[in-house]
């Protein structure tokens, strides 16, 4: 009987870990203390409580049921599959009961351009609700919340908020973390000419007009916008393109998201990809990003050597500091860990022994163990570690956003990585028509001397190339 009880416990915890839900970029973390509450038992003691209490009374023999019928039922897979479905039954239950309020629900102002409403919340922080243009009067003069629709997921064992129904006017508005959203604040300094006025001789005034200046901020830089429109189909050319921002055990990477957003828009708009030849990976985890070097491969595979590939990175990079071997960092790895990590070298050997074209790679990372906004990651080492640059293979060169043990840096006031905003810069420039060297001095030179104005420090992008293609690589392009 023990040992049945034992094997019990062990697979309850393992189906019962919580599961990760999206995060839109307006959810901000409740405060610690909310969640401190020695009354409230810990989730995952309350679902696993809850799980082997139903398990137990539904292995029991029913005192109607025959035998045969019992050992039909009481399966080891309709066991596990019980324990799925409670487990999930038993997270709803435990934030209904424990976390079913949304308290402090304020409405804050509404963004006109992007059709959306900010509220802030008490303990879950700012939320994002879309409502149209031509309703936000009404809706932001009679909402109500309706809190018998409202759902909360766990995120590594804390609440939070999945979705918020609101009634106003006798239609329905949701705010759901899964839905893209988005409300950028707008600040407006004016600034006009000096008004002359048409008046006849008899009645002359002094002009008292005052002037000041005119300045709209929406929240994006200037490659954000204005990003050139080419007519030509690349159709042999393909894309991934991984962001990761949102790390659960190390530090966020400032504005990644905004990185491989901008640049998949380049893709598509500038160097004329079509759109269902790019995957776009947001907080890719390792399984993520093999399935993603995986489907690349294949694709490669089918084009008979004609195909263009650009694979583009922004995240943390870690290095071995045995072997100094490069790997990326995928949003579930540990920073003193490279077995959680993906080996640069892995990657650059699968694509390359695949016929291609060209194979581009963008990596906006260092490999020293540092973080984007400098200082070094929490689970890293405290030394900063110099790592190999990795052994390219085929038609292949590596944009690389920093060198030796230099940190890749934020360029805060343009919102992106200082690597990827020159890159975006230059294309924007060009309208991508642009040499692999000129792109590569571009970047080089506007990074090393920006990230010494900025962050008084230096980074200094390098470009990698693999040994078949030394004599020509200067003169390809993107497009």
């Amino acid at each position: 009987m023990k040992k049945s009880t034992l094997l019990i416990i062990i697979i309850l915890t393992a189906i019962c870990l919580p599961s990760q839900a999206q995060k839109t970029e307006t959810t901000v973390s409740a405060p610690i203390s909310f969640f401190i509450d020695q009354s409230i038992p810990s989730p995952r003691a309350f679902i696993q409580k809850y799980v082997f209490d139903s398990v137990t009374l539904w292995t029991k023999k029913g005192r109607y049921e025959t035998t045969a019928e019992y050992k039909e039922r009481v399966t080891e897979e309709n066991r596990q599959a019980y324990a799925k479905r409670l487990s999930q039954d038993a997270e709803r239950i435990f934030l209904k009961k424990y976390y079913g309020d949304v308290n402090g629900l304020k409405i804050l102002d509404y963004d006109a351009d992007n059709e959306s409403f900010l509220f802030a919340t008490a303990e879950y922080g700012n939320i994002v609700v879309l409502v149209p243009r031509t309703e936000a009067g009404k809706f932001e003069n009679s909402w109500v919340m309706e809190p018998d629709k409202t759902e909360f997921y766990l995120d590594n064992e804390v609440p939070k908020l999945k979705k918020l129904s609101f009634k106003a006017n006798g239609k329905n508005y949701l705010y759901d973390n899964t839905q893209s959203a988005v409300y950028a604040a707008t600040q407006i300094n004016l600034q006009l000419p000096e008004l002359e006025l048409d008046l006849t001789p008899e009645e002359q005034y002094e002009n008292q007009q005052q002037i000041i200046s005119r300045n709209i901020i929406v929240g994006k830089s200037d490659v954000d916008i204005n990003i050139p429109i080419t007519n030509v189909a690349n159709d042999k050319s393909f894309a991934v393109i991984i962001a990761n921002e949102n790390y659960r055990r190390e530090a966020s990477v400032p504005f990644a998201i905004n990185d491989g957003q901008t640049f998949k828009e380049y893709c598509v708009k500038t160097l004329g990809i079509p759109e269902q030849h790019i995957h776009f990976v947001k907080n890719a985890t390792v399984n993520d990003i093999r399935h993603e070097i995986t489907w690349i491969s294949n694709v490669m595979k089918t084009q008979n050597g004609k195909a263009n590939v650009i694979i583009y990175y922004a995240g943390h990079g870690i290095p071995d500091e045995t072997t100094k071997k490069a790997y990326l960092l995928p949003v579930d790895g540990y920073a003193a860990d490279v077995a959680t990590g993906y080996a640069l070298d892995d990657m650059y050997q699968e694509l390359g022994n695949i016929p291609a074209a060209s194979i581009t790679y963008f990596i906006d990372a260092c490999f020293s163990g540092s973080k984007r906004e400098e200082g070094m990651l929490a689970n890293a080492r405290g030394v900063a570690v110099q790592a190999k640059k990795g052994m390219l293979t085929g038609n292949a060169v590596a944009f690389s956003a920093a060198s030796g043990e230099q940190t890749a840096y934020p360029y805060n006031e343009k919102g992106h990585g200082l690597f990827t905003y020159f890159l975006l810069k230059k294309l924007q420039k060009t309208s991508g028509n642009v040499t692999y060297k000129e792109l590569g001095d571009y970047i080089t030179e506007q990074v090393s001397q920006q990230s010494v104005i900025t962050n008084n420090k230096m980074q200094t992008p390098s470009v990698n190339v693999s040994s078949n293609i030394q004599n020509d690589w200067q003169e390809r392009t993107l497009k």
